[in-house]
């Protein structure tokens, strides 16, 4: 009797056991085959593994890129005339497709995406220097404020479209535009001595802006009161900020 029981309940160990055993087999190989899907794909989210899908169309200057409402959107200083490819557009940031832009003007330096638009300013001799679009592939033009032809970068933030300039004008007076909705535009008085402004960002409440020469930083709450900020170094050419991690970080190009 003893015996039959020590041999019932060593069959059942033994049984337990080889359940065990099996669903340990079948997790390790769930996660082996999770790091290889993950590890095998080229255009994961980790930064430290890049691919180089082609652009779209015959254009080879494409200075921003932006993400919105599903789609990423790249804008180009075109090497053709009238700005035929002067914008692409992806789902998926690995096949792009091109699409025409209206107006005169082919110089398209910066785009971002802020409350359902997607808006482009540029640089050129014609007046359509500012676009806009709800998809990224069908745009309309708007004139700038003011007389200025230089946008350099526009960003999105407590409900308000902000554009910064290299100005044509002394003093800087038309190198800061805003809007509420991205199609009429305002001038703004940029701050003091500098009219060279080459990067603008919005993070924590506050615009910052960032550039060469005279005064390099700014900031507003609004973007359309700006107050002057000195910068770290004594570099004068500052050329891109964000904003992230509770930090203004800028880059500049230097000497």
């Amino acid at each position: 009797m003893y015996s039959n029981q020590t041999q019932s309940l060593n069959h059942l160990v033994h049984r337990v056991f080889s359940v065990w055993i099996f669903v340990l087999l079948v997790l390790m190989f769930g996660v082996c085959l999770s790091f290889l899907v993950v590890h095998n794909d080229a255009y994961a989210a980790g930064v430290d593994s890049w691919a180089t899908p082609s652009a779209a169309g015959d254009n080879d200057i494409w200075n921003s890129v932006t993400f919105g409402n599903g789609v990423y959107v790249a804008v180009a200083s075109s090497t053709v005339a009238g700005g035929n490819n002067a914008v692409m557009y992806s789902s998926d940031g690995i096949t792009w497709a091109t699409t025409s832009v209206s107006g005169d003007n082919d110089i398209w330096n910066s785009v971002t995406f802020g409350n359902g638009l997607f808006l482009a300013v540029g640089a050129g001799l014609g007046i359509d220097r500012v676009m806009y679009s709800d998809n990224g592939i069908t745009w309309a033009t708007t004139s700038a404020a003011g007389n200025n032809d230089l946008w350099n970068d526009v960003t999105y933030g407590n409900g308000v479209y902000v554009a910064v300039a290299s100005s044509t004008v002394a003093g800087g007076n038309h190198a800061v535009m805003y809007s509420s909705d991205g199609v009429t535009w305002t001038t703004a008085t940029a701050a003091d001595d500098n009219d060279y402004w080459e990067s603008v960002t919005f993070g924590n409440g506050r615009f910052v802006a960032v550039g060469r020469g005279g005064d390099r930083v700014m900031y507003s709450s609004n973007g359309i009161a700006w107050t002057a900020a000195t910068p770290a170094g004594n570099d004068d050419t500052w050329m891109s900020v964000t904003y992230g991690n509770g930090r203004y970080v800028a880059v500049n190009r230097g000497r």
